[in-house]
């Protein structure tokens, strides 16, 4: 099914819009957009990789009990991570550049499963709690960087990340006290990931779409701009020769006002002027209709406008049944007059089309004199281009003083032939008093002594292989090889027109499709953006700057569901492996439900259909103050931060030195993490989930988020060092680990 290629987006106004010609199928647009889409992700790639690299930088400098084989197997995959990264950053101009961007996504999805399961594989002692910080990171970023389908390979790259750690855990973990409640946790978490990764995935395809709909549109208004100026360029060329036109627009153009007062006037020597004329016209306009009368004028006169720019003829007008045409202006030509001559001898033999289809005896007269003239445009409205001369009006004497079927020309045309045609006399003057009294004498055309050669005369076509003997009468026959004297019926040229018109329709098409691909390239603002802003990622221009601070973008207020998602999983995950005293409960509940409310009221607007008008008008009202939409963001991830953070101190009291337990206790099955402080790990990987929420928050600068990332995660290592120091040992109890958990889970948090 076609549709048009102007889309309104849910847009009242785009409806509006004028829409063009040029339909494109619904597959056609897909794949340009999905190659638009995908071109957009690559940039982001670069993340991907980037997590991939800090995660084998971490695995080596910070080792967990591996010995020296997984310290060289982690420095490989480093190695392979940072040349795929330079490949890809250097393989700009290289004929391979589709199929490596075709392969890195997977390459680089492959390798980072790998080592994070060889990192697990090669460790002495693996915890259901082991690089779990990590796979959840890369869970999250499978969605959000990888620059591939989401339909088939995104989603399969996604669950073989969640399915490779959690068989891996449940496959290499030693089956400690609560292992499956930690198998549940950690599943929660990559579930947790795995929605804010789709959620920006969803956010990023919409604000995409919305970017390839307006290009189309771009696109479109400016096509059919296009297409009106050259439409009102050939309407132009059809009143006035090309230099006048081009001439009059600069003038147009200029602040000058007195533009419209200008004369457009200039002088030519040696100019051939040709008049033609219908001899028997008042014969056939009393046995036809008026409308078919003109059909056959429009045919004839369109036959000479053919050969009018074959033989570099600028036609003046259109008198009636008269055509009046010149050569050698307004560019100055010596074999003026012998193109005269020879658009004479074709006219002659064009109306054999009129005789035909009329069976009547119509012929041409056609009458050529060379002078001088004035040509340009009088008037100041309703321009009409025209000759003005003495000269003008002895080559209409010529016309009427010659004979059907016959060149007439006069003597001082014959001077500028060059022996290239044979002529007899006319003795047009004669007949017409002004050519005597000129003193001129006349000729006719009798014989072609040089076929008109098209190469010779720097024109378009062949050049005729016989010599052409004019008749007295007229020409001979019509010949049944000149294109210009074809008498194709109408229903021929219909249906060469629809052939014509199914190839155009393609290429244009075609054009369309280049072009748009083109338009898209050009919004891609990652290469053009970096020449306007500064190291900070501000835009140099402060006008600019303030105005895209103040812009809001559509559905920003969404990315706020990833904080209450993190807080509602951080409360569901923390009832099996943390302390569920009330103190937790007075901690984590609390927030969660103002964050409820606050994403509620800045959310609301964008669910016009499901909830009441009053709710999401207030809701649009919030979202527009842009100190209340900034102030609200902040709030959730203070919220999210502080509690985590709270709840972190609360369990710093609930270790087994606070609670008199001794470790043979500890291992045994009576302790439960309800009551005591097991498994603090938890508290650091729950806080990658929290970074990732800040990542995605729109309403917020990334100065802000990086500030708030920055302060969120400086707490997090504080608490971890001083205040969970016991509760870390206790995890450590029974694993090889070479860095003291805390320091471990702390840089996790610094390289994330």
């Amino acid at each position: 099914m076609d549709k048009s290629i102007v889309p309104t987006d849910g847009n009242p106004a785009a409806s509006n819009l004028p829409t063009s010609t040029v339909l494109l199928p619904d597959d056609v647009l897909e794949k340009l957009y999905q190659s638009y889409a995908l071109k957009q992700k690559r940039v982001a790639f670069g993340c991907y990789l980037a997590a991939s690299i800090l995660f084998d930088v971490w695995a080596i400098l910070v080792p967990q009990g591996q010995g020296w084989e997984s310290i060289v197997v982690t420095s490989v995959f480093l190695t392979l991570n940072v040349t795929l990264a330079a490949i890809l950053r250097f393989c700009g101009k290289s004929r391979f550049r589709g199929f490596i961007w075709e392969v890195a996504p997977h390459a680089a999805w492959l390798l980072a499963i790998k080592q994070l399961f060889l990192q697990l594989f090669l460790k002495g002692s693996v915890t259901p709690r082991d690089s779990l910080g990590w796979a959840v990171l890369l869970n999250f970023l499978v969605y959000v960087t990888l620059p591939v389908l989401l339909k088939y390979t995104g989603i399969l790259l996604g669950l073989g990340s969640f399915a490779t750690y959690v068989n891996a855990i449940i496959g290499l973990a030693k089956k400690e006290n609560y292992f499956w409640e930690q198998q549940i946790a950690n599943i929660l978490l990559l579930v947790a990931a795995t929605a804010i990764g789709l959620l920006v995935y969803f956010l990023a395809e919409a604000k995409q779409r919305r970017a390839f709909l307006e290009a189309k549109q771009g696109l479109e208004v400016k096509m059919l701009i296009e297409e009106q100026s050259a439409e009102q360029e050939r309407l132009l060329l059809s009143v006035l020769p090309e230099h006048v036109a081009v001439k009059m627009r600069q003038d147009l153009g200029s602040t000058n006002s007195e533009q419209f007062k200008k004369i457009y006037m200039s002088r030519h020597e040696n100019v051939s002027i040709l008049y033609a004329d219908i001899v028997g016209f008042t014969a056939i306009s009393s046995t036809y209709s008026a409308q078919d009368l003109v059909k056959i004028l429009n045919e004839l006169f369109a036959r000479f406008d053919r050969l009018a720019e074959k033989y570099q003829q600028l036609r003046i007008k259109i008198l009636g049944d008269c055509y009046y045409c010149i050569s050698g202006a307004p560019v100055e030509r010596p074999d003026h007059a012998v193109l005269c001559v020879h658009m004479g001898l074709s006219m002659v033999k064009a109306i054999k089309y009129v005789q035909q289809k009329t069976n009547s005896p119509v012929d041409m007269r056609v009458g050529i004199h060379t002078g001088a003239v004035l040509a340009g445009i009088l008037g100041q409205r309703q321009w009409q281009f025209d000759v003005y001369s003495k000269d003008v009006e002895l080559a209409n004497k010529m016309e009427s003083s010659g004979k059907a079927g016959r060149v007439h020309l006069s003597e001082k045309t014959l001077s500028f032939l060059n022996g290239e045609f044979e002529v007899e006399p006319a003795f047009g003057e004669k007949r017409e008093e002004a050519l005597r009294i000129a003193g001129l004498k006349t000729f006719f055309i009798s014989k072609v002594l040089k076929p008109f050669c098209a190469a010779e005369h720097r024109m378009n076509g062949s050049a005729d292989p016989k010599d052409v003997v004019i008749e007295p009468d007229g020409p001979s026959e019509v010949s049944q090889d000149d294109p210009d004297n074809d008498p194709k019926t109408p229903a021929d040229e219909e249906s060469n027109a629809g052939l014509d018109d199914a190839k155009s329709d393609d290429n244009s098409a075609e054009e369309y499709k280049v072009r748009l691909r083109k338009e898209l390239v050009s919004r891609d603002g990652h290469r053009e953006i970096y020449k306007d802003i500064n190291v900070l990622l501000r835009f140099k221009d402060d006008t600019i700057e303030q105005a895209y601070g103040l812009y809001r973008q559509p559905q920003s207020s969404v990315p706020l569901l990833g904080g209450l998602i993190v807080q509602f999983i951080g409360l569901v995950f923390s009832i099996l492996v943390l302390p569920r005293t009330a103190l937790h409960f007075e901690i984590v509940i609390p927030p969660l439900i103002i964050i409820a409310i606050l994403v509620f009221i800045s959310v609301a607007e964008n669910f016009p259909g499901s909830l009441p008008a009053f709710i999401t008008l207030n809701s649009k009202r919030f979202n527009d103050c842009l100190g209340l939409r900034k102030s609200t963001a902040i709030i959730i991830v203070l919220l999210i931060g502080i509690s985590n953070a709270s709840d972190m101190l609360a369990s710093s009291g609930r270790t087994a030195l606070h609670l008199n337990v001794t470790n043979a206790s500890l291992l045994s099955t009576e302790m439960h993490p309800a009551t005591i402080c097991l498994f603090p790990s938890y508290f650091s990987n729950f806080a990658v989930l929290i970074l990732i929420a800040v990542s995605i928050i729109t309403q917020l600068s990334h100065l802000s988020k990086i500030a708030l990332m920055v302060i969120i995660t400086a707490i997090h290592c504080y608490i971890n060092v001083f205040h969970l120091d016991e509760a870390f040992r206790n995890e450590d109890f029974g694993i090889l680990n070479v860095f003291p958990l805390r320091y471990t889970l702390s840089a996790l948090l610094v390289a994330v």
